[in-house]
């Protein structure tokens, strides 16, 4: 309405003053000298360490319209952006809400580049609309890539399109007050507005938590993505008891699976399954998985999401991250949103595996089935609604695979192929957060040639290094291994610690295969009775370097 419009523009015109007011009285900014100048930092000194406290730009959009700015992701490879102190975000434009505040936004949307509540850094260089806009966006059916109604974007039909030039002007004092070093008060933490959550970050073909390289020494629990919905062994313990046992025996994260229609149905758990784990009985699945996470953080275990399987009783299925008849690329989306929407806010929940082994999918081919742009798809949604988790992708299988590694005599397990890497690495909107995640097996699951041969294990350096080691310095982004294991006897155990005496080598983090007990191809950590423990397995697996969770927090805790 017109008094609508007349209450919002003097609003605004309040705002700009107060800003512009600021900005004059506003101390000298520091200007980043690590990184790209874009952002600056409220320290009295230079700490030199942008590429830990700052997130990247945002990404370029896929295909923006005539006209239109894009992002740069890489400032360093692309001189045109500013390093003027406000860098490229400056460039973008307004938003038709830009005075919406930020305090209306989601937690988990939050970041340094939000300014106001909706920016075209968000809406467009997201590809997914900001809160203000998802209602105007989800009615319209002919939208597809992002919120028309930024700065980035058409504007048609949005309302407060005739306020652009005060909302401009509005947007740059704004962002010059915060380049300025002006705290907003609804600011949120870097990557996190989660209290106690570890700042993940993956740089020069590490991973880093809180500054500090985290070294992931981790275990897969199966059973969730199951029919019965719920972990392995809660006949016989209690979920307390299993993060008890492996915080004690240093592992620090779990890979927890599960499946996307037990997400979307959302269906209640059975008693059956978990009868010394009353605290779960009758939750829905997707609250079953926050009272797991919540178990898991009271022992300084963080917990990654896997989506081990499309459907329950479908193993292992197509080997697509979608099912072309049943369930489509923007359901499974769907169910990462409801996933995202439980478990952010849980400070240990640190990363999302987004496909469990996509062996029928292609890598850097072109094809509508290339994982690589799947997974970019799936990792920025993520993103865009957890902007704090790591994203981990597998690799493929042989057929059709990547160039250069597509046939079945190459060797390479399901999930294990990240050759095609060197054509087409994956991008993310954040490549902080991108981690490889190949999957590798040994002789009890399947007697690969490579095994037979007169110089086994030392000819497994260069097996790995073609399939996906290389990927750490190709790439600088880090590797850590999403299942590794074996029953641990004969021509397995040789395999087992060569592999481990590996990854401590090259620094690679492990979720080893696995808890569970019947796991036939591998076995598991405990025995039949979910109580004994594989005591072979355990000692050499102690030879994993381990970061400790709880000090680590401890340590960065605030007064």
């Amino acid at each position: 309405s017109i008094s609508f419009k007349h209450n919002t523009a003097n609003a605004l015109r309040m705002q700009l003053v107060l800003y512009v007011l600021l900005l004059k009285a506003a101390p000298k900014p520091l200007q980043c000298k690590a990184w790209c100048g874009r952002l600056t930092c409220s320290l009295t000194e230079d700490c030199g360490a942008c590429k830990i406290c700052a997130p990247p730009p945002p990404p370029p959009l896929a295909s923006a319209p005539p006209g239109e700015a894009a992002v740069h992701r890489d400032a360093a490879q692309h001189p045109d952006v500013r390093r003027d102190g406000l860098g490229a975000l400056a460039d973008l434009g307004p938003c038709c809400c830009i005075a919406h505040e930020e305090a209306s936004l989601s937690p988990y949307k939050q970041d340094s580049r939000l300014v106001s509540g909706c920016t075209a850094a968000w809406c467009a260089g997201r590809r997914t609309p900001c809160d203000a806009c998802a209602p105007r966006v989800a009615s319209d059916a002919e939208e597809s890539n992002g919120c028309r109604f930024c700065g980035l974007s058409r504007q048609r039909a949005c309302p407060g399109k005739s306020l652009s030039s005060m909302q401009e002007a509005l947007s740059q004092a704004m962002l010059m007050a915060k380049a300025a070093g002006f705290p907003r008060v609804a600011a949120a933490p870097l990557h996190s507005s989660v209290q106690g959550a570890l700042t993940f970050m993956a740089r020069d073909g590490k991973l880093f938590a809180n500054g500090q390289e985290f070294k992931i020494k981790g275990i897969n629990w199966f059973g969730a993505e199951g029919e019965s919905g719920l972990p392995g062994g809660l006949h016989a313990h209690s979920a307390q008891y299993y993060f008890s046992f492996l915080a004690t025996q240093g592992f620090n994260a779990v890979r927890l699976l599960f499946t996307h229609e037990h997400v979307l149905s959302n269906k209640q758990t059975s008693a059956l399954a978990a009868s010394r784990a009353p605290e779960l009985h009758g939750l829905p699945y997707v609250e079953m998985l926050k009272k797991l996470a919540q178990a898991a953080a009271k022992h300084n275990v963080l917990l990654m999401v896997a989506c081990h399987r499309l459907l329950a009783d479908a193993w292992p299925g197509n080997g697509l991250w979608y099912l072309p008849d049943r369930m489509s690329e923007d359901t499974v989306k769907q169910s990462w949103t409801k996933l995202a929407a439980a478990l952010c806010s849980e400070w240990n929940v640190f990363a999302a595996d987004l496909q469990n082994e996509p062996h029928a999918a292609s890598w850097g081919r072109g094809w509508k089935i290339d994982w690589n742009e799947g997974a970019q798809r799936l990792g920025d949604h993520v993103l865009a609604l957890c902007p704090r988790w790591l994203i981990m992708v597998e690799g493929v299988g042989d057929s059709p695979g990547a160039l250069g590694l597509d046939r079945p005599s190459d060797g390479v397990w399901w999930g294990g192929n990240l050759a095609g890497v060197r054509q087409a690495s994956v991008q993310l909107s954040d490549q902080s957060k991108l981690v490889y995640s190949p999957h590798v097996y040994g002789p009890s699951v399947y007697n690969q040639t490579y095994f037979l041969t007169k110089d086994f294990p030392r000819n497994m350096p260069a097996v790995w290094e073609k399939h996906f080691a290389f990927v750490a310095g190709f790439t600088k982004q880090p590797i850590v291994i999403g299942e590794l294991g074996g029953t641990y006897l004969g021509l397995d155990k040789t395999w087992q610690d060569w592999a481990i005496a590996f990854l401590r080598q090259r620094g690679f983090g492990v979720f080893y295969f696995c808890l569970n007990p019947d796991s036939e191809d591998t076995g598991g950590l405990l025995k039949a009775d979910w109580t004994r423990l594989d005591t072979a397995k355990m000692l050499l697996l102690s030879s994993l370097p381990s970061t400790n969770v709880g000090a680590l927090r401890q340590r960065y805790a605030g007064p």
